[in-house]
């Protein structure tokens, strides 16, 4: 079951995204109720929006005692100290369930590791190995790469850390 929580690229925000998060709350509960042995994949960003709205959710199925995992997907506090202590406490809270966490980078586990008191952290690598791909390609240094770039362009998808990558 695919259950959509974030915002779309041009929903609209305001009272009509507050809105929407309350009818998204009302049909999470009723979920948990429903598929009661359901194995939760949530994929959570370390952002300011997420972390306050995916609290709630996470809490939720964690009262409900729903066996869950937690994918993280970059966001601004993978990289950063939250040095506002509400939105600290609650990123502590989302992480003090004990759930497993999958990462995309020994870097950021090691991150994650610094951040929680969670041991249960895997990586799970988002990239492709070109010579895994293709043995046959012997890439030079002056051989040109061309990316193609599927998401967002936006700080927390990781624009600035390609762009500092290829330039």
């Amino acid at each position: 079951i695919h259950f959509r929580l974030g915002k779309k690229d041009k929903e609209r925000g305001g009272f009509w995204r507050i809105f929407s998060l309350i009818f998204s709350l009302l049909r999470w509960f009723f979920l948990l109720l429903r598929e009661r042995n359901a194995i939760i994949h949530y994929n959570l960003s370390l952002d300011l929006n997420a972390i306050l709205r995916d609290s709630v959710f996470i809490s939720l199925a964690a009262l409900f005692g729903r066996s869950m995992v937690l994918h993280i997907h970059g966001g601004r506090y993978m990289n950063e100290d939250c040095h506002n202590k509400f939105v600290k406490k609650i990123f502590n809270s989302i992480f003090s369930h004990g759930f497993p966490l999958i990462v995309l980078s020994d870097i950021e586990k090691e991150r994650i590791s610094k951040k929680t008191s969670s041991d249960n952290i895997h990586v799970l690598p988002n990239i492709v190995y070109i010579p895994e791909v293709m043995p046959d390609c012997k890439l030079r240094k002056e051989d040109k790469i061309h990316f193609l770039y599927l998401g967002r362009i936006e700080r927390n998808k990781g624009i600035g850390e390609i762009l500092i990558l290829v330039s």
